[in-house]
């Protein structure tokens, strides 16, 4: 009989640290997850971003929905060769996030796994929910709304200065100043905290605080702590 436990986090990092040093793979399937068209840096070769052309146009965000599908194939392929079961797959894709990204969907990859331990409480028994379908909806969701907030926010930052501030969702648990500073400068976190989480092929509305403001309170705390390694250092 197969063993069914999953791997730990160790364990799973281990394996996928040996492939990423393998010959075979042309470049390492990063997702840094920068959808920065107000920034100028450039994008290393070797890592997806959605920073290389945002604009107002449906093509730039059909070219960013192309990219996501092809780092989500190369996580598919990185767990085949792994031996990672499919149940483990959205875990593989969390190690392969950088930056903010990455804090997002593992804060919603958190909330995803107590959504299904409370349903099999409730029905007595596991239901096999098609965990890795749930995490690319959930995902290609959470970057469509980050590059439509980048989009907006860019056309205002163009515009007079008295245009609409993009809008402002009831359900954002953050003043709205506070909302229009992380639609310009966090995007991934103000798409988390407007954004059901994807249970089972069903959107569930949750607390916004399990989808958005604990990441940004990771956020600030690594940059705080960075501030006071500089100061120390100085």
């Amino acid at each position: 009989m197969p063993n069914s436990t999953p791997l730990s986090w160790v364990e799973l990092e281990s394996r996928l640290l040996n492939w990423i040093r393998s010959a075979h793979i042309p470049r390492y399937p990063f997702f840094d997850g920068v959808p920065s068209s107000l920034d100028s840096g450039s994008t290393s070769s070797s890592q997806y971003s959605l920073s290389s052309s945002l604009s107002s146009s449906s093509l730039s965000l059909a070219a960013n929905n192309q990219d996501l599908h092809r780092w989500l194939e190369f996580i598919e392929q990185a767990s085949g060769d792994c031996d990672i079961k499919e149940s483990q797959y959205a875990d593989v894709a969390v190690w392969f996030m950088r930056g903010e990204l990455r804090e997002v969907m593992r804060e919603r990859r958190a909330a995803y796994l107590g959504e299904v331990r409370l349903l099999a409480e409730r029905e007595k028994r596991a239901r096999q929910l098609g965990e890795w379908r749930d995490f690319k909806a959930d995902l290609t969701r959470v970057v469509d709304e980050a590059a439509k907030i980048l989009v907006s926010a860019s056309s205002q930052a163009r515009s007079a200065p008295s245009a609409a501030p993009p809008s402002i969702p009831i359900q954002a648990p953050v003043p709205p100043t506070t909302f229009q500073y992380l639609q310009r400068t966090h995007p991934y976190i103000a798409s988390s905290l407007t954004l059901g989480l994807v249970v089972g092929g069903t959107v569930v509305l949750l607390p916004a605080l399990k989808l958005g403001v604990e990441a940004l309170n990771r956020m600030r705390e690594a940059g705080n702590r960075a501030s006071a390694q500089v100061g120390t250092s100085g």
